[in-house]
């Protein structure tokens, strides 16, 4: 009787298990998922000339940016690995367009803080950041900072 009532019981918890499982996109580092923004700054990576490069992890880009992780749904950011270059690919996809606008409004304030400090100190830097910008698509907002941002643009493009 004791055995039937264990083997019952397991099976329950088998079924409860698989039962509880998130519907939602999951990705974690297990996943097999790889977002829009991921894909574009793969292949911009491949595609343009770039200094060498770093991704920024999780608490490197919501702090840098000043975006509540709330906000956002993916992202992918690189940066130049050097203090000198100031290269940098930021694409984000918004959980919805009010959300967006805020990650513009918050890569605007860095864009000119880039802007502003490499008035300051790196004149050569400065004439490649004047000539790039950040941009809203809908829920999608990027920022380009490169002397190939057009290059970045057309790629960016190709995905919608």
């Amino acid at each position: 009787m004791y055995r039937a009532v264990v083997i019952i019981l397991s099976v329950f918890l088998a079924v409860g298990f698989c039962g509880c499982k998130s519907g939602g996109k999951d990705v974690s580092s297990s996943s097999q998922y790889v977002s829009k923004p991921e894909k574009i700054v793969s292949e911009i990576e491949k595609e343009c000339s770039l200094p060498q490069m770093q991704q920024l992890n999780e608490e490197q880009v919501f702090t840098e940016y000043g975006i509540e992780k709330k906000y956002v749904a993916y992202y992918s950011v690189i940066v130049a690995a050097d203090s000198v270059s100031k290269d940098e690919v930021a694409v984000f996809e918004a959980m919805d367009e009010g959300e967006a606008n805020t990650i513009r409004d918050r890569l605007q304030e860095h864009y000119d803080a880039v802007l502003k400090e490499c008035d300051e100190y790196l004149p050569d830097e400065y004439e490649v950041v004047k000539k790039c910008s950040v941009v809203k698509d809908g829920i999608f907002v990027r920022l380009f900072i490169s002397a190939d941002a057009d290059k970045m643009n057309e790629i960016y493009k190709s995905y919608f």
